[in-house]
């Protein structure tokens, strides 16, 4: 998750030496308009369309494989979280679990073992070598070093799973940052609870992988909401799925009757290529320029100003101006028109290139521009709560404020540094550097 922009946070400006502690936290600062627009979206579509994009999420998977039926909890989810530095995040899980209850009507809730649902905080400098996913699902509850001993005999997704989900667990390392931890709860708690797949052709959704929301869109609350309609049950199969989906959706998303069509997702024609995009997404992994081209040029052919377009030509823009100067900026620009014409010109994706787009000025000593271009994305930031691109956003504000002598920068530092410390975390080098 959340791989495409990781390649230009600020947290990489300064290294950090590998960690076998989690990192300290800090408290949420306040800020106008924070989560304002969160749940984000709409889910005024034609509610057929929406049972078929239902089924595509809890019956289909990544791979491209079905599963042959309907699963999620039965029943009251119990939920707990063990490990190192897990305490930390109570509060926020609580908060969480509140907001899929009242959005989704699920009934789900921290509690006393044992527990239906089991998130550990494991060994992040043992468990990060092991794998690209920052943090993962599994079908059981094994100890870390169960896991360690036999990985392959807990794979996070099944196919040919039959009746309710029973144990499920989700792991994540206990040495990223704050904002990464809360991220994956975020993420991987809503599939836990049944959709299993990725459409990256899916706008507002956080089931797509395409790093533009981190908190579950309207349209997301509404699947999970159709998934535990009493009216449903695990082990339908697709077709009842189809049926019993499309008369809840009537029932509860009345937009949705004689609404619009939902755009297309094409899952089909871009496996490949999603696949492609993981690999290249990949932390630490070597970057093709000629094969991101590929990427991006299929993506333009295939579906022309789509979100798929959106994505190749972003990863094509971020990945060039990595490597090289030459024509980065000219990709930056097509890559925000091209977001603009696929989601529209208030779109958190065009906010996120954007910042691209002032981090880039301020690396330039264009400061003016760089403040500019950061403060007129803030609040989108804010709105929709993403945390490291608000840090991110304030950071570079009073780098570009310092540069050009104005004498504010000083009293933007410290909200600046705060938000460092909630969201990178009170002991990384970044947050350190900004006291200084």
């Amino acid at each position: 998750m959340r791989s495409v922009f990781g390649f230009v946070a600020l947290a990489l400006l300064a290294a950090c030496a590998p960690r076998s502690e989690p990192f300290r936290t800090a408290p949420l600062p306040k800020d106008p308009g924070y989560l304002s627009a969160v749940p984000a979206g709409d889910t005024a579509f034609d509610n057929e369309d929406l049972a078929h994009l239902f089924v595509q999420l809890t019956h289909g998977l990544e791979t491209g494989e079905y599963r042959q039926n309907l699963q999620r909890f039965e029943g009251p989810v119990n939920v707990g979280m063990t490990g190192p530095g897990s305490t930390d995040y109570q509060k926020f899980l609580r908060r969480f679990l509140a907001e899929i209850r009242k959005q989704a009507g699920v009934d789900i809730s921290v509690g006393a073992p044992p527990h239906d649902l089991l998130i550990q905080m494991v060994p992040g400098e043992e468990l990060l070598p092991r794998t690209t996913a920052q943090c993962f699902v599994i079908f059981a509850q094994p100890t870390w070093e169960e896991f360690k001993a036999n990985p392959s005999r807990y794979e996070p997704l099944v196919v040919d799973a039959s009746g309710p989900q029973q144990k499920i667990g989700i792991m994540i390392p206990d040495t990223i940052e704050p904002f990464k931890v809360r991220e994956c709860l975020l993420e991987e708690i809503p599939q836990a609870l049944g959709p299993a797949n990725d459409l990256y052709g899916l706008a507002n959704t956080i089931f797509n992988d395409d790093d533009a929301h981190t908190w579950p869109t309207k349209l997301d609350y509404l699947m999970l909401e159709v998934l535990y309609d009493e009216r449903l049950e695990s082990g339908l199969s697709q077709a009842e799925t189809l049926t019993l989906a499309q008369a809840v959706l009537d029932d509860v998303n009345p937009e949705g009757v004689g609404a619009p069509k939902l755009p297309p997702v094409q899952q089909d024609a871009f496996l490949d290529w999603r696949g492609s995009l993981h690999r290249l997404s990949v932390d630490g992994e070597p970057i093709v320029l000629q094969n991101v081209r590929k990427a991006a040029a299929e993506a333009r052919r295939k579906a022309p100003f789509s979100a798929y377009d959106c994505t190749g030509a972003t990863i094509l823009a971020i990945v060039t101006g990595n490597a090289t100067t030459r024509d980065a900026d000219k990709l930056l620009e097509e890559a925000i028109k091209t977001c603009k014409r696929a989601h529209g010109i208030e779109d958190v994706r065009v906010a996120q290139l954007r910042l691209i787009k002032a981090l880039r000025h301020l690396g330039g000593e264009r400061y003016r521009r760089a403040r500019e271009q950061a403060q007129a994305v803030l609040p989108v930031f804010l709105a929709h709560g993403l945390e490291d691109e608000i840090a991110d956003a304030k950071i570079t504000i009073v780098r570009a404020s310092a540069g050009l002598r104005d004498p504010n920068w000083r009293n933007q530092l410290p909200d600046a540094t705060a938000w460092s410390a909630f969201v990178f975390g009170d002991d990384h080098t970044v947050t350190e550097t900004l006291r200084e």
